[in-house]
């Protein structure tokens, strides 16, 4: 209670502030509930000189729920995969990394997704909703109605790191409209996936990737100009003109800070992607401002290529990755490949240890080897990020569209229910100086999740002694429910005015409700 009322004291506008409150959740003295850290992100969230990494470490601090089925069985859809890998596998399992804590029954869960995937992988990637390589097609009505459209194709971006990328260009002024994911192919590398990826063709004919985008948007956005950036520096220094264009910018800094060791360069993957992010995120604002057209004309398309995947110390030292991790010749690449000629001649036992992969779509002579989970990788390897695998961080991946114009989104519904009424008068009942429950039904008519990040008693006064505060999924109904403790000013007082601060797409947005009551 002590520590709330100090988040609460404080202004969010102060760096020293968030370190002394971070000093307070770090030093021992009591154990910090995933609230408490909640409230310290919302109250510092726009602190000046405070960056998205600060905020992000505050998460290692509180242990997630184990992301288990509650039945005991995995999924066997792709829709419950990604509701799965987002909301709790991927909290939880970046935790993992930050504290080394080995999870063998989380790791069965893994497992069970990498045999589904493998399982309906030809299904799953004909399907225009799910497969990655068809991601740029579905933009194509959006894009054909712009005038300058950017796509920034972040090379090796997991889920893990996203919301680092997302609060970055929220940040630099844009705002999302939409946030899909998608399955990226196998084996989940560069080398394979990102010429499928800007072509939309599994067999693409050879060449380089400014030829690939030429072909494509000759093919599918055609009268616009085709313009390929290899890096940061020539985004800030392209000059767009009048001519729709479509700007493709391979960004590979972020994989590359993925794959190094950077505890032993005394900063964290987070800090690192957070400056990069930040550059990319001004890059962009500042191409907007040098172009003479109208900000509606303008779209913002995020994508990558893969995913990856941090593996633990003891899922290192495994039995798979002593058998199998002479087959991997690269620390980064989490697979092997195997001429067709060959692949018969490797034991069976082997095989047994992950995948035989033959893609169903692409032609070639060459057959995969994928691991099965995590508990395969080069012996050695050092404390970077990897990939080539297919557990979700590395298979599921977002696609994400932003506007430089704020986006209409639809009001929430929302209700009181349960509350106490005076049969005579029809009106809500409620006792001074005692404990209330107030319990609020909230509609969520977007396309987005949303949730509730604060709420407040306007009228009259009162103390909240707790509150839950829920996520409410895209078209779904949750409930908020707030310990209420009304003062002695309230006697006599008439409606009750409730403000609940909720944050969809990175963007906060409040609502009122009121009742007609006496207290």
């Amino acid at each position: 209670d002590a520590f709330r009322r100090a988040v609460f004291g404080a202004s969010g506008r102060l760096f020293k502030g968030f370190k002394l409150l971070r000093d307070l959740l770090t030093a021992g003295r009591f154990a910090p509930s995933a609230e408490d850290v909640r409230a310290v992100r919302e109250k510092f969230r726009d602190c000046p000189g405070l960056d998205a990494a600060e905020l992000a470490i505050l998460d290692y601090l509180v242990v997630p729920p184990r992301p288990l089925p509650a039945d005991g069985n995995a999924f066997d859809n792709p829709s419950a995969w990604i509701a799965w890998t987002e909301k709790d596998y991927i909290p939880y399992r970046h935790w993992q990394t930050k504290s080394g804590h080995d999870d063998a029954e989380l790791e069965k869960v893994v497992q069970s997704f990498s045999d589904w995937y493998i399982r309906d992988y030809a299904t799953l990637h004909q399907s225009t909703a799910f497969s990655l390589v068809h991601a740029l097609g579905a933009f194509g009505d959006s894009i054909r109605s712009e005038t300058l459209s950017l796509i920034i194709l972040v090379d090796g971006l997991p889920l893990t790191f996203w919301q680092i990328f997302q609060e970055a260009l929220r940040r630099a002024g844009f705002h999302r409209c939409s946030l899909e994911f998608r399955f990226s192919p196998l084996p989940t590398d560069t080398e394979f996936v990102k010429p499928a990826l800007i072509s939309g063709d599994w067999n693409c004919p050879p060449g380089a990737y400014e030829t690939l985008l030429r072909t494509r948007v000759g093919n599918d956005w055609s009268g616009r100009q085709a313009v390929y950036l290899s890096n940061l520096k020539m985004l800030s220094d392209f000059m767009p003109t009048e001519t729709p264009t479509v700007v493709l910018l391979n960004l590979l800094t972020g994989d590359e800070i993925l794959h190094d060791d950077m505890a032993a360069k005394g900063t964290t993957h987070e800090e690192e992607l957070h400056r990069l992010f930040m550059r990319v995120g001004e890059a962009a604002a500042s191409l907007l401002d040098r172009w003479s057209g109208a900000r509606d004309a303008f779209g913002l398309y995020v994508l990558t290529d893969h995913g990856a995947c941090c593996v633990l110390d003891q899922e290192r030292q495994s039995f798979e990755s002593r058998i199998t991790g002479k087959l991997f010749a690269d620390e980064r690449r989490r697979f092997a490949v195997v001429e067709k000629g060959m692949a018969d001649a490797v034991p069976e036992n082997l095989w047994s240890l992950g995948y035989r992969f033959v893609p169903p779509f692409a032609k070639g002579e060459n057959v995969f080897f994928i691991p099965r989970g995590h508990s395969t990788v080069r012996s050695g390897a050092g404390k970077g990020y990897s990939h080539g695998g297919a557990t979700p961080e590395e298979v599921i991946v977002p696609t994400a569209v932003f506007k430089a114009t704020k986006v209409a989104r639809k009001t929430p519904k929302g209700r009181f229910i349960g509350l106490p009424t005076d049969s005579a008068t029809g009106k809500a009942l409620f006792h001074i100086q005692r404990l209330t429950r107030l319990s609020i039904e909230i509609m969520n008519p977007n396309p987005e999740d949303l949730r509730v990040v604060r709420a407040t008693i306007l009228s009259p006064e009162a103390e909240l002694k707790g509150r839950e505060l829920p996520l409410v999924a895209k078209g779904g109904v949750a409930t908020v429910s707030l310990e209420c403790y009304f003062n002695r000013s309230a006697l006599g007082q008439g409606d009750l005015t409730v403000q609940l601060v909720y944050e969809i797409a990175g963007e906060e947005r409040a609502m009122e409700l009121k009742a007609a009551a006496e207290f």
